[in-house]
């Protein structure tokens, strides 16, 4: 059995690091260099004597810097922060806050498991990448460097961990069945040509091996073949679906720890696992669909605060599908204490974004009639473009709304796809009123709620309701006592 690591000295990763590191830094040398040899490989063209040998220099080297990054990455724990020293040519030292850890996660990769190892990754508030990654650790040594550093690792009280969510494997394939099928299909089918024209003279090889008479037969049966290539890749689609749901979800539980922390871990091939306190959650997202609705689960998606996460992207985020319904009251009641789900609607669009939003199908409708003969069904067809988005317009308009409760807010848009992002008033770091020109002498306003983990947008408000439910989230704000993150 292998000894624990003892935190209080310095330390070094696994030695089997070395291989993890090498695998890394080639793969990045690889990636930088591909486009240059990738075209020779089609050609069937052989590297020249000095290139293998350049290739062997590179080899030598990289495994030679290697070998120092293990070297000189080392680490311990002091009270209340860690300690890492690293770099190989430009040596820094690392310090990290207990308190200012925003979550831990635990990943394990396929080379990873064979070699009995994982990963750790800590992020803070402070970055847009992850603050620190650990490639080589064991995963009890892993565990409890984890449970040391992670945020709310010392609550004042122990309690048993709470299970909120376990997938099986038919709530897996209910998942997979509510994905886009027809996206995912085009996406799969595209994606090698994509790739291929980022090489010079790459397409032109592969139409080369295409037989000369398959594209002109292609061409003239495009008539007939359009609904066997939609259904092909409906039928690639929903492979790619359930492959990328069972590889990335399989085994998902979601766990809250003292009910101060949440434990979330899952993963097939790549095993991961996260940990993250309450209060570091900024924004939770609930979205569904229509058969997502039917099949009687939703996807909840955790935001927390990121340097530059004003920017989308920048936030670090976390999705957990297949959550029923009792599942999610829990997951209210945790995260926002005293959160009714039928609460009314406290602020609602003004009538005018139905034009707004209703204008564009009259547009395509006159465009239509202007490029088309004049045809009763293109009559027809241009007053259906308009009624559908009228319709559209309305469901639209009528979607959005926000909902209150005594600390948090919700604000749900959408008819088809269906979101919530809800948050708590003590996390809004600024509020903003916006008003162009134009909309000021009808009285409307944009609201924007800002977060460390992005901003939640509130359009076509009534001028006077969006001012004064400006003051009443900055009264709140100012008035509690909540740490925001």
């Amino acid at each position: 059995m292998a000894q624990r690591i003892d935190f209080q000295r310095w330390n070094r990763q696994h030695s089997l690091g070395v291989i993890l590191l090498t695998v890394r830094n080639a793969v990045r040398v690889a990636k930088s260099f591909w486009p240059l040899l990738l075209p020779l490989w089609l050609r069937g063209e052989a590297l020249p004597r000095y290139g293998v040998l350049a290739m062997m220099g590179v080899g030598v080297l990289l495994l030679g810097y290697t070998l120092m990054e293990h070297w000189r990455f080392t680490f311990r724990l002091r009270p209340g922060a860690l300690h890492v020293k690293s770099g190989v040519f430009l040596r820094k030292r690392t310090v990290i806050p207990f308190d200012r850890i925003q979550a831990v996660q635990l990943s394990q990769g396929a080379l990873q498991r064979i070699l009995g190892l994982t990963g750790l990754t800590i992020d803070t508030a402070g970055t847009k990448g992850n603050e620190l990654e650990f490639l080589a650790l064991n995963w009890r040594d892993a565990e409890a460097l984890r449970n040391a550093i992670a945020p709310g690792a010392h609550p004042t009280t122990v309690e048993e961990p709470e299970s909120i969510l376990q997938l099986d494997w038919r709530q897996l394939v209910r998942i997979s069945l509510a994905q886009n099928h027809l996206r995912n299909g085009l996406i799969a089918l595209s994606a090698p040509f994509a790739l291929l024209s980022q090489v010079d003279g790459a397409l032109e090889w592969f139409m080369d091996w295409v037989p000369w008479w398959l594209p002109l037969v292609a061409t003239m049966l495009s008539f007939i073949l359009w609904f066997p290539a939609l259904v092909f890749a409906v039928l690639v689609g929903t492979f790619a679906s359930f492959s990328v749901v069972f590889l990335k979800h399989f085994g998902l539980t979601l766990k809250a720890k003292s009910r101060q922390r949440f434990h979330v871990q899952a993963g097939l091939l790549r095993r991961f696992a996260f940990t993250i306190e309450r209060s570091k959650i900024q924004t939770a997202t609930w979205s569904d669909t229509p058969l997502s609705r039917w099949l009687g689960f939703e996807s909840l998606l955790w935001s927390q605060a990121r340097a530059g996460s004003a920017e989308p992207g920048r936030e670090q985020r976390l999705t957990i599908p297949g959550v029923e319904g009792q599942q999610r009251r829990t997951l209210d009641e945790l995260l926002f204490p005293g959160w009714r789900r039928d609460a009314p609607p406290v602020l609602r669009p003004v009538a005018a974004l139905r034009w707004v939003r209703w204008i564009p199908w009259w547009v395509a409708a006159g465009i239509w009639q202007a490029l088309t003969p004049f045809s009763v069904g293109n009559v027809i067809f241009g007053a259906g473009l308009v009624l559908w988005g009228g319709w559209v317009a309305h469901r639209y308009v009528a979607s959005r709304m926000v909902r209150l409760s005594d600390s948090a807010l919700a604000s749900q848009r959408g008819w088809w796809k269906r979101t919530t992002t809800m948050t708590q008033f003590h996390q809004v770091q600024r509020v903003e009123v916006r008003q162009a020109f134009w909309h000021a002498h009808r009285g409307i306003a944009h609201l924007i709620l800002h977060t460390a983990a992005g901003s939640i947008r509130l359009s076509f408000l009534p001028e006077r309701e969006a001012r004064s439910f400006a003051d009443r989230i900055l009264h709140a704000v100012e008035t509690s006592s909540e740490p925001w993150m």
